[in-house]
């Protein structure tokens, strides 16, 4: 059941990032890119709670590695910020500028 419960949440924190990520393109310059801004701190902050609790190696995460690194790797900073600068290629349609 923990189990479950672990990986569910797992995917609901990346459906955040992401739907956050894409909604950005329907908001005005400066909202879209603080709504960037927002989701980049919230992938740091994601990414030191996950890297805190497998260093921890608790029980859930041990038997789930592959999972908690897979959702490391899919909301780093890194492929976040890798998404804004090439928010074209990904979504296919640019952010509003001006």
């Amino acid at each position: 059941m923990q189990r479950t419960i672990y990986i569910i949440t797992l995917m609901l924190l990346t459906s955040f990032v992401w739907i956050q990520l894409y909604n950005a393109q329907f908001l005005e310059y400066d909202d879209n890119f603080g709504q960037l801004i927002i989701v980049f701190l919230g992938s740091v902050a994601l990414l030191v709670v996950g890297s805190i609790t497998i260093i921890k190696k608790t029980k859930i995460v041990r038997s789930n590695l592959v999972v908690s690194i897979v959702f490391l790797v899919i909301n780093s900073p890194l492929t976040v910020a890798w998404v804004a600068m090439n928010y074209e290629i990904v979504f296919g349609t640019s952010l509003k500028v001006g």
